[in-house]
């Protein structure tokens, strides 16, 4: 798994909108919360992904960009995040790129991880957060993080 301090890893894969997204693309929006997640449209993943969209105002407000990242191909995850209204974009990682380039591997060898990425606006690690099962928490460890970060009190 990256380390706190790592730089934003370089990319390319599609988004649920079947556009190409770069690593450049998004470090240059500044603070980033990339969020891992097992399977589109499954329980747990339904909650942490309304969550997020729930409290994407209060992400805005402190200066992050809210990014999902699952293996499913981009007609799933569109249609996620049309069933969910999720404002945010969700990255299709079909062949575990983005997964290797986050250094993560799979809960007990099987079931792609549910792990949370908190950037700086200096693009690089500053905080993570893996719970397969406490998927809200996700959002409350990184909102708690990107204030700290952008109001200078880490």
């Amino acid at each position: 798994m990256l380390k706190t301090g790592s730089p934003f890893p370089d990319f390319s894969v599609l988004n649920h909108d079947g556009r190409l997204v770069t690593g450049a693309e998004l470090r240059a929006l500044g603070s980033l919360v990339v969020f891992f997640y097992p399977r589109a449209n499954t329980p747990g993943c339904t909650l942490e992904a309304k969550r997020f969209r729930d409290e994407a105002p209060a992400f805005a407000a402190a200066g992050a960009t809210i990014v999902g990242v699952s293996q499913d191909p981009p007609d799933r995850q569109a249609c996620f995040a049309s069933d969910h209204s999720l404002p945010f974009a969700l990255l299709c990682d079909e062949k575990g790129d983005l997964y290797r380039a986050f250094g993560l591997k799979k809960y007990l060898g099987l079931i792609p991880r549910r792990t949370t990425f908190i950037f700086g606006p200096d693009g690089r690690l500053a905080e993570t957060f893996d719970s397969m099962l406490n998927a809200g928490e996700h959002v409350d460890v990184a909102l708690s993080a990107v204030q700290r970060l952008n109001s200078g009190t880490h």
